[in-house]
């Protein structure tokens, strides 16, 4: 999984480290569901949430609600490249999808992060741990959500750790 440079229309994942210190949120966004997760403050752990019907709720206040109760900084939202990391139809809908967000949310970040096989990863974890189809289906894309916030957080650490170690040579 990779950061996406997506120029001018959204702002690449590496803009999210100005708000270290502050929480980020993740989404995996489907049409029914939004699978959401958030980090810690030292940007260590990624912590799944429930997930956010948008067919029952005003997805938008539920996720505005999420921002102000854990003081996010910053959003991550899941880009579904195709395997052959091409752009595909739900790479579009991400996109509309983030529109809203900074219309909804314009002064916070938002950052894309390929999520490829994120989904395949969460149902595979609860799948080990024994959980039955119901429960899997309630719970994986608030996973995945974690699982692309897990990576985002593991990528942003590395990239300042090179930074640091750069400057020092």
């Amino acid at each position: 999984m990779t950061p996406i440079n997506q120029g001018n229309n959204l702002i690449q994942v590496d803009i999210l480290a100005v708000v270290k210190g502050q929480r980020l949120l993740a989404i995996d966004y489907g049409e029914r569901f939004l699978g959401v997760a958030v980090s810690d403050i030292m940007w260590h752990l990624s912590t799944p949430l429930f997930p956010i019907d948008s067919k029952s709720c005003n997805a938008f206040q539920a996720l505005g609600s999420l921002i102000d109760q854990h003081a996010c900084g910053g959003i991550v939202v899941g880009y579904p490249l195709n395997m052959n990391g091409s752009e595909g139809a739900a790479c579009q809908k991400v996109l509309e999808f983030c529109e809203k967000l900074r219309k909804f949310f314009p002064n916070i970040p938002i950052g894309l992060f390929d999520e490829r096989l994120s989904t395949v990863a969460a149902d595979n974890a609860m799948i080990e741990g024994d959980l039955s189809r119901k429960k899997r289906k309630q719970k994986v894309d608030s996973l995945a959500a974690s699982y692309i916030l897990q990576n985002t957080l593991d990528y942003l650490r590395n990239k300042v750790t090179a930074t640091i170690v750069g400057t020092n040579s």
